[in-house]
């Protein structure tokens, strides 16, 4: 079966019960009676109309609904035909419950329905604020349905957003026009493909009964119908000329609008002639805020001039007057004078009504260069407007219980309005009034909106929250962080970066953050000790680790004769988590950031993880945390785009954390160099170096402080100065006597050197802990020689990383010297002689003792992270 037979049967289900009036047929005029022309003129149906004021001519037809597919687009637009009296509960319950999409926001854009003409940037920023406040709002666009003008500008901002944006879902636009308003040739072609789409149903649907007629496409007819709308509404009265009044859509929006929808309603008005000012009228008087695009023409220039020069007053006659004389000037759709008359006084009159003062609060001016942007303009609109009648309500009855229930209502509404709408201005006049009116805003609502704007990457809102007098992480808890991933899983940068090892019904399963885990290990480091799982579950941990490293390791040794599967090793911690509960300790306020962070971190969400930063303590591993994590998402990618802008966020959080240790290190060296090798057991018992290494974050590993770090852990205690030619010969001494004379000879770092600025700003609290990292030698040790401080200059000798990787380039160098002796000379058959030769036997041993030492070390680095489960 067709997919487009089978819309066309839902479109049709959903029409036929709602048993909507159409405008009725007269067969008495029809093609085969030839009246004459008197009757044409004077003759009436039995509905009292003139033939003149007929819709179409011929027998009646019942056939008033259709689906058009448009190609191009691959998008559906469907249209149905009524009378212009039908109810607007109808019409609105039959598009939302089609579109299966609640409208939060009606905007209504209307103005210009010729001769229209505006600014490329203003037309440009129009376009994009329209969509962006629709798509943030779930919102409904409301336009004349026509291809001209107003119209004509919302279908391609509708189409440009389709183009950009192709996964993201389609806006519902709804055209509202007047059958008779139409061209004869496209009320035909209408008529024609609504009948032949429904004798299609029984005789057999083709695709080509559902297409968009090309004649409606190639038609250079401006008074058309948009084909990139979602819906359009045709009217019909019965007359073949003349537009829409406004009547319709004002009825249309106070049944969105009303308490059993509960949605919000604002009208764009841009350019426009003397119709715009009903439509603005009307609004008006329903309380609904208007926003006028200024600099857009004709009646939006007079009404935005008139405004912003009395903004706290009437303008006076004269001064209307003044506006409209350009107006009237320019305008060439009437060119009798006697009609232009009294069209500018009606003009007078209404615009006089709308400046009113009782109106001024709910009329707006977007300004290109004044304003942000057009969505910002509209949100704030409709937040001003119930901030007014918030406060209306509040000066009315100040005392009633029920009126102070109305009001808290209200405050809610406000701030679920600035919070959906991402309105820092407005949360900030709703936190204000709150404190103001000394009321109680609880800390469960605040979670919920704290929470909220998480999970819609509203980092400005979450800035502003942290500012604010509230404490928003007060009753934030583990099940909240659960609730974030869970509910984050189905997003594509979800599915495609971190769940992509679950696979069918396994991503469903999220029973708990021991999958955080797994997460960090994959995308951090082994090194990073679990955050989430219970320690005492160690044996089954191992296990997974154990079977993953396996697996890692077969598929590397037999990459050529068998084929990669997916790695399901997450999926073995998610049925360990169901039996490690996570860790039960004190959840406190840095590990509930930490928790935010690491999630804003794997979502990509860059800039609420930069906002979460700032409040974090070890704000230098958290960053590098995240730079090494987007790293990763770079190199996991193959689209471009995504790769760079991945790579420049990487460098962003690199560079900050080079800028946090260089202060570090200006204003103490030491602590500095403390805080790289320091443990941090908020992110797992991790250290800074290691990170940064893991990281390959080379600004950071040539930064000053790491440098004064591996030069210490270089040097261990021997000092640097060791280093130098006149101390080389000594080192040489130290290193041919296997460390007997080293103690003699060899300068050693003692705490007595520490520089004038460290001495000065160190106290007790400062020293060092022996069993720690220490670079230092004992202060008794450094200043007499006994037979415990040779010991120990002994031991510190050849702990010293710089002597051990000497000692191992001379064993190599010896053992190379050693094995090409031996195959140069003693390599004989084992026949001729009765024992190998002792080079032989040296290298057997020495490269057995290499072996099993290499295994050592990959087992330690491997199993690591799972002993510290």
């Amino acid at each position: 079966m067709s997919a487009h037979k089978v819309s066309y049967e839902k479109w049709r289900d959903a029409i036929t019960p709602l048993d909507l009036k159409q405008c009725p047929t007269c067969i008495l005029f029809s093609k085969e009676q030839q009246l004459p022309l008197e009757q044409h003129q004077n003759e009436k149906c039995g509905y009292g109309r003139l033939k003149s004021s007929h819709s179409y001519e011929g027998q009646p037809k019942s056939q008033n609904f259709g689906i058009f597919y448009n190609q191009d687009e691959s998008r559906l637009t469907k249209f149905i035909r009524c009378d212009l009296r039908e109810e607007a509960e109808k019409l609105y319950k039959l598009i939302q419950d089609d579109s299966s999409q609640k409208s939060r926001l009606i905007i209504s854009i209307y103005g210009g329905a010729k001769y229209f003409q505006m600014n490329e940037r203003l037309e440009k920023e129009f376009m994009r604020g329209i969509v962006e406040a629709a798509t943030i709002a779930d919102g409904w666009i409301l336009t004349n349905g026509l291809s001209s003008g107003i119209g004509k500008l919302v279908g391609e901002a509708i189409l440009q957003d389709r183009t950009l944006n192709r996964s993201s879902k389609d806006l519902v636009s709804i055209g509202l026009a007047k059958w008779g308003s139409l061209p004869e040739e496209t009320r035909e072609q209408l008529s024609k493909k609504f009948t032949s789409q429904k004798n299609a149903i029984q005789n057999g649907a083709k695709e080509k009964d559902y297409e968009f007629p090309r004649e409606i496409l190639k038609t250079t007819d401006a008074e058309t119908i948009e084909r990139h709308l979602t819906y359009m509404v045709l009217f019909d009265d019965g007359k073949l000329s003349g537009y829409i009044g406004d009547e319709q859509r004002r009825m249309f929006v106070q049944e969105a609008t009303n308490d059993k929808n509960k949605c919000y309603a604002v009208t764009v008005i841009v350019e426009g002639g003397i119709n715009t000012l009903e439509v603005i009228l009307n609004d008006l008087k329903d309380s609904r805020p208007v926003v006028i695009i200024d600099g857009s023409g004709r009646i939006a220039d007079v009404l935005s001039g008139l405004l912003k020069q009395h903004l706290k007053s009437v303008p006076e006659a004269v001064q209307i007057d003044a506006g409209l004389n350009n107006f009237f000037q320019n305008d060439e759709t009437n060119s009798d004078t006697s009609c232009k008359t009294i069209e500018r006084r009606l003009c007078k009159r209404q615009i006089n009504e709308i400046m009113n003062m009782e109106y001024r609060d709910l009329l707006n001016v977007y300004t290109l260069d004044e304003d942000s942007n057009v969505a910002k303009t509209i949100f704030d609109a409709i937040f001003k407007r119930y901030e007014m009648m918030v406060l209306k309500n509040r000066g009315n009855c100040h005392d009633q219980l029920e009126n102070q229930d109305d009001s808290r209502k209200s405050i809610e509404t406000l701030l679920d309005l600035s919070i959906k709408w991402n309105s820092c201005e407005g949360l900030e006049k709703v936190l204000k009034h709150i404190k103001r009116k000394s009321i109680q805003l609880s800390p469960e609502e605040l979670k919920r909106h704290f929470i909220t704007s998480l999970e819609d990457n509203k980092f400005m809102l979450v800035a502003y929250l942290f500012r604010s007098q509230y404490d928003v992480l007060e009753k934030l808890q583990r099940n909240d962080v659960l609730y974030l991933y869970r509910n984050s899983r189905t997003k594509q940068h979800a599915k495609t970066y971190l769940f992509s090892s679950l696979n069918g019904g396994n991503r469903e399963i999220f029973p708990s953050l021991a999958v955080i885990d797994a997460i960090c290990e994959e995308y951090i480091g082994s090194f990073m000790q679990p955050l989430y799982s219970n320690k005492k579950q160690k044996r089954n941990q191992i296990f997974a680790g154990l079977k993953r490293t396996c697996c890692e390791l077969t598929r590397k040794i037999c990459r050529c004769c068998m084929k990669s599967k997916d790695k399901n090793y997450i999926y073995d911690y998610l049925s360990i988590s169901m039996l490690c509960p996570i860790i039960e300790i004190s959840y406190s306020e840095q590990h509930k950031l930490r928790d935010l962070f690491l999630w804003s971190v794997f979502m990509g969400y860059a800039e609420l993880a930069k906002v979460l930063l700032v409040y974090l303590k070890p704000r230098i591993c958290a960053s590098l945390i995240a730079s090494k994590v987007f790293t990763e998402y770079s190199k996991k990618t193959n689209i471009i785009q995504f790769k760079h802008k991945m790579k420049n966020i990487a460098d962003e959080f690199e560079l900050y954390a080079v800028k946090c240790i260089d202060s570090c290190y200006e204003y103490n060296e030491t602590k500095a160099c403390e805080l790289i090798l320091r443990q941090i057991s908020l992110f797992g018992n991790i250290t800074i170096a290691q990170v940064a290494v893991s990281a390959k974050s080379k600004k950071f590993i040539l930064t000053a402080c790491f440098g004064r770090v591996m030069s210490e852990a270089w040097y261990d205690k021997l000092d640097e100065i060791n280093r130098n030619a006149v101390e080389m010969p000594m080192l040489t001494i130290g290193l041919l006597s296997f460390g007997v004379l080293a103690p003699f000879y060899i300068v050693y770092r003692n705490q007595n050197q520490k520089e004038p600025q460290e001495q000065s700003t160190s106290n007790e609290d400062d020293q060092l802990d022996h069993n720690g990292i220490n670079h230092y030698m004992p202060l008794n040790d450094s200043q007499k020689l006994t037979l415990s401080s040779y010991l120990n200059r002994f031991i510190s000798f050849h702990e010293c990383p710089m002597i051990k990787m000497m000692y191992n380039f001379i064993a190599n160098v010896w053992l190379l010297l050693t094995f090409s002796y031996m195959m140069l000379y003693h390599f004989d058959p084992p026949l001729n002689k009765k024992l190998p030769h002792w080079t032989e036997i040296f290298v057997i041993i020495t490269v057995t003792t290499i072996l099993l030492e290499n295994i050592r070390q990959y087992q330690v680095s491997s199993g690591r992270s799972q002993v510290n489960f």
